[in-house]
């Protein structure tokens, strides 16, 4: 955090005390005006002594077992030395794997069919260039009648700007250096903000598949509850009218009391109503999402160049070899952006999927 401007300062200061304790495995809470109630993790226990503290963020806020933290306090310069130590991103270089730079013609053969198109060669021997995956790690918080945290990581290759799925699954079994074996040359990469569009493209179907599946066990509470609240107010409504019906019968002297019970009727059924309102905002299921760190993985990969001829037209396409999942990265659609194996050239030479195509 830089000294720059005091007003935006003092703004930024609970966000950052807030976002480095709970980043390092603690909680923060709102306290009572200009303080914050902080569990600390063990690494940073260290800078009160304690586990538990709160935090006055003013001199207002100041009073007998809170610990400073403004501008200038010891606390605060703890924490800040503790973040600048970390920060929330990264770079490592993950191993090359099992690299061709023969056989790749037969691997992409083998993998992709091109229809209405001829395909050439330039070169036998694929080029191994240093490419790059931007890891996005995401915290997604479910709220409903309880809170869920989860997190989500998110790999996007800085090189076709596609998910990475499977390097999700399997990036523990790697060993991440932090620095490359040997310097070879970098391949063009799309800028880190269109791979940021694509993670939180990405996460947002992950974080819709997951709100599904905890809405359905949801669903069965709100159901046990929703009808434990019709059938109370279901009786008391029932007793009423049952009271009013006798009134009814009777003299008009107590027509009173019959107003009343009419009365008691229709506070029921709103109470009813407001109840059933409240029951159906609590199950719902709400989700926040933010971005906790994010990690550039450089990769030698091996590259190939292949000729797409489509009538007068002529083009290049680029595939990658990644030797560490031992897989041909297949190419994408140029209209709909997903990868595909199967790939037709348009009379523009223009490479398209399947369902793009047929459209």
């Amino acid at each position: 955090m830089t000294v720059e401007n005091a007003g935006s300062e003092l703004t930024d200061i609970p966000f950052f005390i807030r976002g480095c304790i709970e980043r390092a495995g603690g909680a923060v809470e709102s306290g009572p005006a200009g303080q914050l109630d902080a569990l600390l993790p063990p690494v940073l226990e260290s800078a009160t002594g304690r586990a538990w503290v709160r935090l006055a963020l003013s001199a207002d806020g100041l009073e007998d077992g809170t610990e400073p933290a403004m501008l200038g306090s010891s606390f605060l310069d703890s924490l800040i030395a503790f973040a600048a130590g970390r920060g929330t991103v990264a770079s490592g270089h993950l191993p090359a794997g099992r690299l061709k730079r023969k056989g790749i013609r037969e691997e992409v053969e083998r993998t992709v069919l091109f229809s209405n198109c001829r395909t050439r060669y330039e070169q036998d021997e694929a080029d191994i260039m240093l490419s790059a995956t931007s890891q996005f790690d995401f915290k997604v918080m479910f709220f409903s009648e309880e809170r869920r945290e989860r997190q989500y990581i998110v790999p996007v290759n800085l090189f076709s700007n596609q998910v990475q799925s499977l390097l999700a699954e399997r990036l523990a079994e790697f060993t991440i250096e932090s620095a490359p074996v040997a310097k070879i040359p970098e391949v063009v990469l799309v800028p880190i903000e269109a791979a940021y569009k694509t993670a939180c493209d990405a996460l947002r179907r992950m974080v819709a598949a997951e709100a599904a599946r905890q809405q359905v066990r949801v669903t069965q509470r709100f159901g046990v509850e929703f009808a434990r609240i019709s059938n109370y107010y279901g009786q008391v409504i029932a007793e009423l009218e049952r009271r009013r019906a006798r009134e009814l019968r009777r003299t008009a002297i107590e027509a009173a009391r019959e107003t009343s019970l009419s009365h008691k009727i229709e506070s029921a059924e709103r109470e009813r109503e407001r109840k059933l309102r409240e029951l159906g905002e609590t199950y719902g299921i709400r989700v926040r999402a933010r971005l906790s760190s994010v990690r550039c993985l450089w990769q030698p990969k091996a590259f190939f160049k292949l000729l797409i001829d489509r009538g007068s037209s002529t083009r290049t396409l680029v595939l990658a070899y990644d030797g560490l999942l031992e897989r041909l990265e297949v190419p994408a659609c140029e209209s709909c952006g997903c990868e595909t194996n199967r790939l037709w050239a348009s009379p523009t030479a223009q490479l398209l999927c399947p369902n793009c195509a047929r459209q």
